[in-house]
């Protein structure tokens, strides 16, 4: 007989999976999926020994059309077995792939939430109309959840004391995506020494592997070139980009895009540099990845760790300056730890937050029907589920002495 809580799980799954076969044939698969062009591309050049950032792909004689690919240069050989397949099939694989690490987020975070919570939960996440970043990070093909279930992964390890193995985790999803590093400020905060050896341990060995299989010189110039112009323009170089701009890839097995258009931006340090300029965007990013580091140190509670480590996820969407709506993916383990939340700051911070990802979910491209003045609902809502997060670390400490002061003496 498997337990309740076994059953209440595999029913989760069940319902995703089901849900993800339908939304495939009813939606996703009649679009283009042009994020997943830049992946796939980049690993099919790698295979070739090409250059994966300017290189051009060809597919029945005609160049591809792709996204640029902006990832680390050891990412690009991640992609190499998706690469060797035909695009069509990839899409599919990369779809399965997809659903299986949010099935596995899931799955990771469920058991901690009651029945009714763990049912609301599937529901919302299950649903792209009501948790749009989800059908956004979809329709576009994005690496998110892939990231973002190894970073949860490292929460959930860390959690449970296997702490080298959760740094040694945290910066396998880093070789995706760069800024997932973001997250060591929880550990670094907590001064858990066996977390921070497991990530430079990692770390070590990365580099090695990205210099055996691509070379100094490579490496070199994605840090010196490529790097800082993605971090200023979102793009690659013009001298390094070439082949044809994103459009719906001519493979016979793909369609249309979304019609949003571009999907809304996430970054508040994006927002700022384009109002105030650069430097001011650079500084804010600055000054809230310090305040998020400095609550987390004065932080204290038995969930102190975990909400260090949410607050951080907010502050690497917050304030790196490539979150579009699709990261918003990250905080799916902000909603399973609900109640984490609720008893380390209390109820109006958890209502708090609630709101603020309901602000995520109402991003421009679903709710356009509201007037432009709530434009920018997605890099707001980031910065207020890192406010209220940030504000709950900073006052633990006084609501601890409150509460230490108002029970009676043993």
């Amino acid at each position: 007989m498997i337990p309740n809580d076994g059953r209440r799980l595999l029913a989760a799954a069940a319902l995703l999976i089901g849900a993800a076969a339908g939304f495939w044939d009813f939606e996703v698969g009649r679009h283009a999926q042009v994020d997943l062009s830049a992946t796939w591309a980049a690993g099919r050049l790698e295979s070739a020994g090409a250059d994966p950032y300017g290189g051009v792909t060809l597919v029945d004689g005609q160049p591809f059309p792709r996204t640029h690919f902006i990832y680390g240069p050891l990412a690009a050989t991640l992609f190499r077995p998706l690469g060797a397949l035909d695009f069509g099939t990839a899409r599919k694989v990369w779809y399965a792939a997809q659903i299986t690490c949010l099935s596995g987020m899931l799955l990771l975070g469920l058991g901690s939430l009651s029945r009714s919570l763990a049912v609301t939960a599937v529901v919302v996440v299950t649903s792209p109309l009501l948790f749009y970043p989800i059908y956004a990070h979809l329709e576009r093909g994005q690496a998110d959840l892939i990231v973002g279930l190894m970073a949860f992964g490292s929460l959930v390890l860390w959690e449970r004391g296997v702490s080298r193995t959760a740094g040694a985790l945290l910066i396998c999803a880093a070789v995706v995506k760069l800024p997932a590093c973001v997250l060591l400020i929880a550990p670094i905060a907590a001064r858990d020494r066996r977390f921070v050896e497991g990530s430079a341990t990692a770390i070590g060995l990365v580099a090695i592997l990205a210099l055996a299989i691509e070379g100094p010189a490579r490496i070199e110039r994605y840090a010196r070139v490529i790097l800082p112009h993605v971090d200023r323009h979102g793009t690659l170089p013009p001298e390094i980009a070439s082949g044809p701009t994103p459009e719906p890839p001519g493979d016979g097995d793909s369609g249309r895009i979304a019609d949003f258009g571009h999907a809304s931006n996430g970054s508040v340090t994006r927002l700022v540099r384009r109002h105030w300029g650069q430097e001011a965007g650079t500084a804010t990013a600055a000054t809230g990845l310090a305040l998020t580091l400095a609550a987390a140190l004065v932080a204290v509670g038995p969930d102190a760790r975990s909400l260090s480590w949410l607050a951080a996820t907010a502050a690497m969407l917050a304030f790196q300056p490539m979150t579009w709506l699709m990261g918003c993916v990250h905080l799916i383990p902000l909603a399973l730890r609900a109640a984490q939340v609720r008893r380390f700051a209390g109820k109006e911070a958890a209502f708090a937050v609630a709101g603020s990802l309901g602000l995520i979910c109402m991003g421009e491209p679903i709710a356009h029907f509201l007037p432009r003045r709530f434009g920018h609902r997605t890099a707001l809502g980031v910065l207020a589920v890192w406010s209220v997060l940030v504000w709950a670390l900073a006052a633990s400490r006084r609501r601890q002495a409150a509460m230490e002061a108002s029970s009676p003496p043993a």
